[in-house]
C-alpha cells in the first residue's frame, strides 16, 4: 500500500514534523510505502517567494500526474499557504481518482471557508486534532477521525526517570517552563501579572523555549520587557529537536496559557500533551482542547482568570511532592492516550479499511 504524505512545511514545522514525518516513519513500520513530499520554506522578497510558491505547487501537480491512481495522497494540513492552490491541488487529485486523506490540526477555515470547506468535503477521511475540529467536519463530511498529536514515548522515559531519582533532591529555583511553537509564544502576555504577582513571594525562573534562534525572539520583545520590569526572571532559550528532550526536563511546571478566542478553541492541545508526555503537571487556560486533557487538580490545573494562575500556580511552586504526585497522573493518562505508536497504528488500520 503506496501513501504519499505532502506537509505543510519542512521538518522544522511543528505540525509537519509530528502530524506529517513523524506519522510516516509509522507507516513505514506498518507495512505501508511511504513517500513524503514538504514544501520548502520561503526565502526571498515578495514575488521571489511568490514565484517559489507557484514553482512548488507546480511541481506538486505534476508529481501527482505521475503517480500511480493508487496511491493513497495524505495531504497535512495543506500544499500551500495559499489555501486555494491546495483545493486545485485536491481536485486534480479527485480527476485521477486517488483516495484522499486530508489532515486538519487548526481552524484553517477561518481563514478561506470556502476553500477548506471544499477540502473537508471532497476527502475520503478526514484527520482532526480536537474535538471541536472533529464536530466542524463531522457536519460537511461522514468519515471524520480524531487522531491527537502523539508523542513518541520511549523518547520520554529518560525524562521520567530523572524525575524519579531527583524528587528528594533540592533546587535553589522552581523552573517554569513554556515551549512550543514560534507562534504561540504571543500567549505569554496572558502571564504577565500572574507571574509578576508570584515574583513578589517566589524565587523562580521562567524558561521560553519557542523560537528558533534568539533573534526569533524579538518580536515578542513587549512581552518579555513587560517581564523584566516586573522583576520576573526570565531566560531564553532557543528551540531545537535535539535539545527539547532535555530541556523539558528541567522544567518543573509547564505552562499552556491561551486566550478564549474562536481560533484557540479548535486548537489541539499539544503543548499540554507535550509536558505529560515527560511527567510535568501542566498549568493551562481553561479553553479549547485543555478541558479534555487536563482533570483539573488530578494531573495538572486550569485556569480562568488571573486569580486562577496565582492560586493555582502558587500551590505547585510551594509543594515540590504535589508536583511529582500531578506529574505521575500526567504520564500515565499521555502514555496510555498519546503515544505516536499507539494512534498511528489506529490511523493505519482506518487508512487500510479506506483503501480495501
Amino acid at each position: 500500500m503506496d501513501i504519499a504524505i505532502f506537509t505543510h512545511g519542512d521538518i522544522s514545522n511543528p505540525s509537519s514534523r509530528l502530524r506529517g514525518y513523524y506519522i510516516a516513519k509509522e507507516f513505514s513500520k506498518l507495512g505501508f510505502n511511504v513517500m513524503v513530499f514538504p514544501r520548502p520554506r520561503a526565502k526571498g522578497n515578495f514575488f521571489k517567494r511568490a514565484s517559489n510558491i507557484a514553482i512548488d505547487v507546480v511541481r506538486k501537480l505534476n508529481m501527482l500526474f505521475r503517480i500511480n491512481r493508487q496511491v493513497t495522497v495524505f495531504i497535512q494540513r495543506g500544499i500551500s499557504r495559499i489555501h486555494i492552490m491546495s483545493l486545485i491541488f485536491v481536485l486534480f487529485a479527485k480527476i485521477k481518482k486517488h483516495k484522499i486523506i486530508y489532515d486538519i490540526d487548526d481552524a484553517l477555515f477561518l481563514e478561506d471557508k470556502i476553500s477548506i470547506n471544499t477540502i473537508i468535503r471532497l476527502s475520503d477521511l478526514v484527520v482532526v486534532g480536537s474535538r471541536e475540529l472533529y464536530k466542524y467536519c463531522k457536519k460537511i463530511n461522514k468519515n471524520v477521525v480524531q487522531i491527537p498529536t502523539s508523542v513518541d514515548i520511549a523518547k520520554y522515559k529518560e525524562i521520567l526517570s530523572i524525575r524519579l531519582r531527583n524528587r528528594y533532591s533540592k533546587k535553589e529555583k522552581v523552573v517554569l517552563g513554556f515551549i512550543g511553537s514560534p507562534t504561540t509564544t504571543r500567549y505569554l502576555g496572558i502571564l504577565v501579572k500572574p507571574l509578576a504577582i508570584l515574583s513578589r513571594k517566589y524565587d523562580f525562573e521562567l524558561r521560553v523555549i519557542s523560537a528558533p534562534s534568539y533573534s526569533a525572539y524579538v518580536k515578542y520583545n513587549f512581552i518579555f520587557e513587560a517581564f523584566k520590569k516586573r522583576n520576573v526572571n526570565t531566560k531564553l532559550i532557543p528551540w531545537t529537536p535535539s535539545e527539547e528532550i532535555r530541556q523539558l526536563s528541567l522544567i518543573d511546571i509547564g505552562l499552556a496559557p491561551l486566550t478564549d478566542g474562536l481560533w484557540e478553541r479548535y486548537k489541539g492541545g499539544f503543548k499540554v500533551i507535550n509536558y505529560m508526555a515527560a511527567g510535568i503537571p501542566p498549568v493551562a487556560s481553561r479553553v479549547g482542547e485543555h478541558i479534555f486533557l487536563i482533570h483539573d487538580g488530578v494531573n495538572g490545573f486550569l485556569c480562568k482568570d488571573e486569580k486562577e494562575w496565582v492560586a493555582k500556580l502558587g500551590i505547585l511552586i510551594e509543594n515540590p511532592s504535589l508536583r511529582l504526585k500531578m506529574g505521575q497522573k500526567a504520564a500515565e493518562h499521555a502514555h496510555k492516550m498519546f503515544s505516536l505508536e499507539i494512534n498511528a497504528k489506529r490511523l493505519g488500520l482506518y487508512i487500510k479499511h479506506l483503501i480495501q
